[in-house]
């Protein structure tokens, strides 16, 4: 039996059938709503997404009952989702699984970009629930594969109390990483810096050597 009282670390290996998580994001008023139906290891999950003015609600429903954590980690691939479409994050209020809420307990593990809810920059795109789904199962495993590269985009662009160049940086190098995976995909084509040399002295023989030093790849040579 789940109990509100219950830290997270009891609660992920509860097994439950129905999560529902609630945000705000008071900078953007929106209508809208999308649901579906997926399978992964032979249980299927509905999903439901609705957006009334400036509150989001996420549901998902499992068709047998499963570990807790597995409906809170397909909430929060929900949540990166709708972000690409957004550009910001609902901030948590309130969650319930199984009708009981959990609200703190999920509040001490959130990642911390999820806690931002910055301005939205609202994508216009008009998805069907068919459309939603087919894009939702391929961003599942596009950010399997882009794995710590995605983490740290999240990060720099969405963590609170970041510096300008803290962020700056950690985006430098999310890219860096991202073209470096692409070039070996052979979908993208990185030129290297042009080949130099140094002029160095022996201090054996006095004699003066140039050593080669080769063109390094990096973000600004693309």
């Amino acid at each position: 039996m789940i109990k509100r009282s219950q830290k997270y670390e009891q609660l992920k290996n509860e097994m439950c059938s129905c999560i529902e998580w609630h945000g705000e994001n008071d900078t953007y008023i929106c209508f809208e709503k999308s649901s579906f139906s997926f399978q992964k290891k032979h249980v299927i999950y509905s999903v439901e997404v609705s957006v009334i003015r400036t509150e989001k609600c996420i549901t998902i429903k499992s068709q047998v009952p499963v570990q807790f954590e597995n409906l809170y980690l397909y909430v929060g691939d929900v949540r990166r989702y709708e972000y690409l479409f957004d550009g910001a994050f609902y901030g948590m209020n309130k969650c319930f699984v199984d009708g009981n809420e959990i609200t703190e307990a999920v509040k001490s593990v959130e990642l911390g970009y999820f806690q931002s809810a910055r301005s939205k920059h609202k994508i216009p795109l008009e998805l069907d629930d068919k459309e939603y789904k087919k894009y939702f199962l391929k961003w599942l495993k596009l950010q399997n594969d882009l794995g710590i590269i995605n983490q740290m985009l999240l990060f720099a662009n969405s963590v609170n109390g970041l510096t300008a160049d803290v962020r700056i940086s950690m985006l430098v190098e999310c890219y860096e990483t991202l073209g470096r995976k692409l070039e070996k995909l052979h979908i993208l084509s990185v030129v290297p810096e042009p080949s130099t040399s140094r002029q160095v002295t022996c201090s054996n023989c006095g004699g003066a050597h140039l050593i080669p030093i080769r063109g390094k790849k990096h973000l600004l040579a693309m």
